[in-house]
């Protein structure tokens, strides 16, 4: 027969729930506490780490200052010479527009050799050009269209097309056709989408065929038929090809 247990088994139970309930408790403590003691720990080492390297974490907080001081003092130096340069290019460009073509020259050249690197400077260098071109001095035209696709093409198209177009011209003005027609062709093929390249492809087949070079003049200008078919110009290329068949 069953029997019910007893007043002091029941409160022995009762004693060994209420220790079991406490171990859990506890563990549960423990658990949390040695969270916040190893946050604690690495907070400390954190802190011992910085104060070791003080000096040097202001020695990099002082760095970082000087530089972001170095780098706006550079922007900020640098738009100012650009508004100075700019309006110094505005004036020589006027006077060029005047033909007072040595007058122009002086300006620009001062643009140039004080402000390198600008946008002024880089249209300073392609007005110089021009004004060289203007006067008939072709190597000066020469050197300074050169100068511009050395230092500044990349930058703005128009301006690099016509500094291409500029060094070409040079050497055609000098009667130098071989090396003109390959300056002519190269600028075509490199601003393909212009709407100038149809006129510099005539312009490599007129100096391929006063070079005598009547291959190179033919490919040319069977290009310009061939890639630009909707261009006004495709009548002319093809006059130019029926003249070099009859040769």
């Amino acid at each position: 027969m069953f029997e019910r247990p007893t007043t002091q088994v029941l409160r022995m139970q009762e004693r060994e729930r209420m220790l079991k309930a406490r171990k859990s408790t506890r563990k549960k403590l423990d658990k949390k506490t040695l969270k916040e003691d190893q946050f604690l720990i690495k907070l400390f080492e954190v802190i011992d780490f910085v104060q070791e390297r003080k000096r040097e974490f202001l020695y990099g907080v002082a760095l970082l200052v000087v530089l972001l001081g170095a780098s706006f003092y550079y922007v900020h130096d640098k738009n100012q010479k650009e508004n100075i340069a700019s309006v110094e290019v505005a004036k020589g460009r006027d006077i060029f527009r005047q033909g007072k073509y040595d007058e122009a020259i002086g300006i620009l050249e001062a643009v140039v050799d004080n402000f390198s690197g600008t946008r002024s400077a880089a249209l300073a260098t392609l007005y110089l050009g021009k004004a060289y071109m203007a006067k008939q001095e072709y190597d000066k035209q020469e050197k300074y269209f050169s100068m511009y696709l050395d230092k500044y093409a990349g930058d703005d198209e128009i301006l690099d097309l016509a500094a291409a177009t500029g060094l070409a011209a040079s050497f055609d003005q000098r009667g130098e056709y071989g090396k003109a027609a390959e300056l002519y062709e190269q600028a075509a093929n490199e601003h393909k989408g212009s709407f100038k390249a149809p006129e510099l492809l005539m312009h490599a087949g007129r100096c391929y065929t006063l070079a005598d070079r009547p291959l190179d003049a033919r490919r040319v200008y069977q290009k310009l038929i061939d890639e630009y078919d909707k261009d006004l110009l495709v009548r002319d290329a093809e006059r130019a090809l029926a003249e070099l068949s009859t040769r």
